[in-house]
């Protein structure tokens, strides 16, 4: 009866640990995207043919302050289907990296609509007319794209072990690698953003509501890169800042 009472509570004080760090990583991940908004922006633009936009409170702070829901949205929701998913694929007896990319694929495939939403709001998209121009091409390229995050773990850790030799090991070195293995991904799945972002706009200029920005031909798989590169860069290194202050804030709170 013991052995019972201890395992139940184990499992409670378990699924409490999974929920504060669900908790954590959404309220980490809405500060983090305000300084880098402006930078998403900026890539929209360029994929879309056009000049980098001026800077002012619009696009940039105001901009990232009305993005932060739906990245907090996205962060919790992929959070707790990963959770999930990769419960159910431990007892189906997947683990290793077959686990971690059927869990990628699965999360991305189950985001499609709030990624698309948080694109389209880089876009000048509201809401309504990002989820009713949503497409197959568009769902196809964010799963293609998430996928180029696959590795980003191992990467961090492996510029970590580079950085430490030169720079010592602190939590300066280990968000640092963070943010260029994060910045990395993003280069190396930016054609796939740049294809959602084009179809995106094409079919959004569909709708009677949307404002009309034509859409050039052309070559524009790498427009906007090194802007979004390094803003997904300052986004990883403020998130995983951020995230760690809080979860050490709860740490003494308890």
């Amino acid at each position: 009866m013991e052995i019972l009472q201890l395992n139940q509570n184990t499992k409670k004080e378990r699924i409490t640990e999974i929920y504060n760090n669900i908790l954590i990583s959404m309220v980490a991940a809405g500060p983090a995207i305000i300084v880098p908004y402006y930078g998403l922006v900026w890539k929209s633009r360029n994929q879309l043919g056009l000049n980098r936009p001026t800077f002012n409170l619009n696009n940039s702070i105001f901009g990232g302050i009305k993005a932060a829901p739906t990245i907090i949205g996205i962060i919790g929701t992929q959070m707790i289907l990963t959770n999930g998913i990769n419960n159910g694929l431990t007892m189906l007896g997947l683990d290793g990296l077959q686990s971690k990319v059927c869990s990628l694929l699965s999360v991305s495939i189950l985001s499609i609509y709030p990624l698309a939403l948080f694109n389209g709001q880089t876009m000048g998209v509201n809401w309504k007319e990002s989820l009713r121009s949503i497409s197959l091409k568009q769902g196809a390229s964010i799963v293609a794209r998430e996928s180029t995050f696959l590795g980003t773990e191992w990467l961090a850790e492996t510029i970590h072990e580079h950085l430490k030799t030169y720079m010592g090991d602190s939590k300066q070195t280990e968000y640092g690698s963070t943010a260029i293995a994060g910045g990395m991904a993003s280069l190396l799945g930016h054609p796939f953003d740049t294809a959602l972002t084009r179809d995106q706009q094409r079919q959004a200029n569909k709708l009677p509501s949307a404002k009309i920005i034509d859409v050039p031909k052309g070559n524009f798989s790498m427009a906007g890169a090194i802007p979004k590169s390094v803003a997904i860069a300052i986004f990883y290194y403020a998130y995983k800042l951020s995230n760690d202050s809080l979860q050490i804030s709860e740490g003494r709170s308890e």
